[in-house]
């Protein structure tokens, strides 16, 4: 790995990851997570190197996308993200690895995927994060917590946008009928969440 991390797509080094976890299946990929982090921690040059090319890549790559298509609060449907996802399985599209989303597509494309991901714990995504974190730059890990902060401040607000226009699909939010027919009333939240992602993202506080 050391040797390609230099002139190779950092995307392209995750799927290799990827696929190793992937080989071991449910019950070989929690180890296999394991041995990547011990690696990591013997080798320093490695994981400053590893280190360095994620943050350089998490802080140019465009983190909004994926943080409103994907998931519960995708404006979409259930069922056409259901669909869209299977088309995908069977005709891939162009992958654009500037956008998380498509990455996060290209990445995790295996209907076994969500399997072995379940063995993998939250201590040893921690344990990877501190260990990346330790080791960034500190320009680099800077630049990449801005990024990162600002994307999920404006999802929140096109979030708000959405429920207060009724644009969200009623069966995707987990609440109770009740309560969603009392959200057409909440627009003045929504302004009030846009004040406050202007007020926390400085770039855009002359908006």
């Amino acid at each position: 790995m050391s040797e390609r991390l230099n002139d190779t797509d950092f995307v392209l080094i995750l799927n290799a990851l990827i696929k190793f976890l992937r080989r071991g299946g449910k019950k070989q990929a929690s180890e296999r997570f394991d041995l990547i982090l011990s690696t990591l921690k013997q080798d320093d040059a490695l994981c400053r190197q590893f280190s360095l090319r994620f943050y350089a890549w998490l802080s140019k790559v465009h983190i909004y996308p994926a943080l409103i298509k994907l998931g519960i609060f995708s404006r979409h449907s259930f069922t056409r993200e259901m669909g869209i996802r299977i088309y995908e399985r069977f005709s891939p599209s162009y992958k654009d690895f500037s956008n998380l989303r498509e990455v996060f597509l290209y990445l995790f494309h295996s209907k076994n995927d969500d399997k072995w991901l379940q063995t993998l714990s939250l201590r040893q995504w921690l344990s990877m994060y501190e260990l990346l974190q330790g080791k960034a730059d500190p320009a680099l890990l800077q630049t990449a917590s801005r990024q990162l902060a600002d994307a999920r401040l404006r999802a929140v607000e096109m979030l708000s946008i959405w429920i207060a226009s009724e644009a969200i699909e009623p069966d995707l939010i987990r609440i109770a009928p009740v309560c969603w027919r009392r959200i057409r009333h909440l627009s003045p939240l929504q302004r009030e969440i846009a004040k406050i992602g202007r007020t926390l993202s400085p770039q855009r506080r002359n908006l």
